[in-house]
């Protein structure tokens, strides 16, 4: 028995026997070969053959498909042959691969339906996306494919798809050539297709594969660039606090205090704006003698931007920095200071600072600092 299996109510050329066919465009490569026809001006025909799979006469599996435009609509239908292993008036799968949203669309039903499914559905647009259809049934244990999208080049797709847009302009200039014509198309427009009722809709496993090594990939990507702007944050960071602290004898924080007499024979502090003091001295702003003629105190300072300089109570003897301001970690020259000649100094960040002051023997000044504990 010959498996065709009408897919619409059409009959197909058999109302184009006296009109015009015109082959639009004509591919064969191998064991597939697929022809467009214009037939007039009011219908399309795609003729897709693959001897790739045989029917049960040994013939090639084949589809024609054809669009018309008749009784105030475009109509579509579809004439085919399955391969020999399928059996008619039997639960029967279709699975369209979707090439544009990557999805798969099966549809399932008797395979006697298929005539519903292709004139109800949208399935003729999506023949033209897919990359492949599959067919599957009963004990058919392998799924079957049926098309592929080698076997259709898209110049061949683009030739029936600008057949069927012109198809468009026909059917509006016969809804526009009389008010019967007008109210047919509105009527057949406002039913419309519906879509088929026993469609399931799957994600491609191949593209989910991909989206999941996409998605693996890129959160690989996200950790690495993070791990490297968190390398670079620290390195930046060691950077700056290296900016910030100096490496000699004045810039360390744990120097010991000398009991010995240094070259300075007076108390010293650091006087200025800062909270806990308001240029008074204070005892946790005092220095003490390290040895070598440096004088050190190490404050936890808040952050902020400092006017001070380095005195007694009595403010005699009074210092500053050489050109009244310190870079810190970086030595300066002191000098001594008088009446509004302030050091400015700015600390960028809270923490522990060292202070320190270096004088010759004889009591000269000499080297002035402030550097950031590590």
């Amino acid at each position: 028995m010959h498996r065709k299996i009408l897919i619409a109510s059409l009959s197909f050329m058999s109302s184009f026997s006296m009109a015009a066919i015109e082959t639009l465009a004509h591919e064969k490569s191998g064991n597939k070969e697929v022809k467009v026809q214009k037939i007039g001006e009011s219908a399309c025909i795609l003729n897709y053959k693959s001897g790739d799979h045989l029917s049960t006469e040994g013939a090639p599996v084949f589809y024609t498909f054809q669009v018309e435009v008749a009784d105030g609509e475009i109509q579509k239908g579809m004439l085919s042959s399955f391969p020999h292993p399928i059996k008619p008036n039997s639960y029967t799968t279709l699975s369209f691969h979707d090439s544009y949203d990557k999805k798969i669309y099966e549809y399932s039903g008797d395979i006697s339906q298929y005539g519903q499914i292709f004139y109800s559905t949208n399935l003729f647009g999506r023949f033209l996306r897919s990359n492949k259809i599959i067919i599957r049934q009963g004990n058919v244990a392998k799924k079957m494919p049926i098309y592929s999208k080698a076997g259709m080049p898209n110049s061949v797709k683009n030739k029936f798809q600008s057949c069927i847009n012109n198809l468009d302009k026909v059917l509006q200039k016969y809804c526009a050539s009389s008010p019967i014509a007008s109210a047919q198309c509105k009527e057949k427009k406002k039913h419309g297709t519906k879509e088929y009722a026993g469609l399931i809709i799957k994600i491609d496993p191949i593209v989910a594969a991909e989206l999941v090594k996409a998605r693996e990939l890129a959160k690989a990507k996200k950790l690495a660039k993070a791990k490297k702007l968190a390398k670079a944050k620290k390195l930046a960071k060691v950077k700056e606090l290296a900016k910030m602290a100096g490496t000699d004898f004045m810039a360390q924080c744990d120097n010991p205090t000398v009991n010995e007499d240094g070259p300075v024979n007076k108390k010293l502090y650091i006087l200025g704006d800062f909270p806990d003091a308001a240029w008074t001295g204070v005892i946790n702003r005092a220095f003490k003698y390290k040895g070598n003629n440096v004088y050190q105190v190490v404050i936890n300072e808040k952050a902020g931007r400092y006017e001070m300089q380095y005195a007694s109570n009595d403010w005699s003897p009074q210092y500053t920095a050489h050109g009244l301001a310190l870079k810190l970690g970086i030595e300066n020259e002191l000098k001594k200071g008088r009446y509004q000649k302030n050091t400015i100094v700015s600390l960028p960040k809270a923490g522990k600072y060292v202070w320190s002051l270096q004088f010759s023997d004889t009591g000269k000044p000499q080297k002035a600092m402030v550097s950031l504990c590590q």
